[in-house]
């Protein structure tokens, strides 16, 4: 949240809603899409394998990327993405991106982030807020301990 306004949204959807007003929830403020999804590239549904649950991976490939973490002020949305199979975290070979959406404008601006260093175990990502600036940082483990390192995208 941000002030009066905060956000919510699926983060295999691409989209994120801003509401001002907590009791006019199907009416968002504002829609941005930071991605979309090519539904024509759905498999056809067959009801008579929904109860496998091995069916549903039948979708991996549709769902390919996820908003994981999202950070908000009055200027701008900043999303870290994931980049990788749609279950489960694999920190040392999914690929991230960080993007920003200008709240006025809705434009969108992503950018790759640097893969992690040979020699570094990748424990996880997130966004930091330092003074009202979000840039991304990376959680590693090396020989000498623990460190989080800022990434620049």
């Amino acid at each position: 949240h941000n002030g009066d306004s905060f956000l919510f949204g699926n983060g295999y959807t691409g989209k994120l809603y801003v509401f001002t007003d907590s009791t006019k929830m199907d009416t968002p403020d504002r829609c941005y899409e930071v991605f979309g999804i090519d539904v024509d590239s759905f498999p056809e549904p067959d009801a008579s394998e929904f109860y496998k649950l091995e069916y549903g991976s039948l979708y991996d490939a549709c769902f390919d990327r996820c908003i994981k973490e999202v950070k908000m002020n009055g200027k701008e949305i900043c999303c870290l993405i994931k980049y990788g199979r749609p279950r489960g975290d694999d920190f040392q070979h999914d690929r991230y991106s960080f993007a920003t959406i200008d709240r006025e404008s809705g434009k969108v601006e992503e950018r790759f982030l640097p893969p992690v260093a040979p020699g570094l175990q990748c424990l996880g990502y997130g966004i930091r807020n330092e003074k009202g600036a979000f840039n991304p940082f990376v959680f590693v483990k090396d020989g000498t301990g623990h460190k989080i390192l800022d990434l620049q995208p």
